[in-house]
């Protein structure tokens, strides 16, 4: 089996997701918010967004014994090797793919999801 990230960047240390909301060790940050008014729905218990907000949030990496490729978008700025997950997964590899962040499943699906298959392919 094999594990395929798209674009996903591991994180080095403390790292800002959203407003008040970091990976790693907290980030001290001033609220944006400027009066006690209700908060926006998107922040509500249960609401979608809030739940992928919490997972973010108690996400830690560990490491990984699997097989796993990184598809960097070509416009990414990230360097690391494969994107800093050879830190959790020493032997994971990193493929270049056309596009951005956004382009790499619109504009350049296609050859986003050739290298897609190809990792998904069992050998023989």
């Amino acid at each position: 089996s094999c594990v395929v990230m798209i674009d996903t960047v591991a994180p080095q240390a403390a790292k800002l997701v959203f407003p008040g909301l970091s990976i790693g060790t907290e980030v001290q940050q001033r609220s944006r918010r400027h009066s006690a008014k209700a908060a926006p729905v998107d922040e509500e218990p249960g609401n979608a967004f809030a739940r992928y907000r919490g997972a973010i949030k108690r996400y830690a990496p560990a490491p990984y014994a699997g097989r796993v490729v990184v598809l960097r978008p070509e416009n990414h700025l990230d360097l690391r090797p494969a994107m800093g997950w050879s830190r959790f997964i020493p032997d994971a590899q990193m493929i270049v793919v056309p596009g951005d962040h956004h382009t790499v499943i619109t504009r350049h699906i296609d050859a986003t999801a050739a290298q897609v298959r190809a990792c998904l392919q069992v050998p023989s």
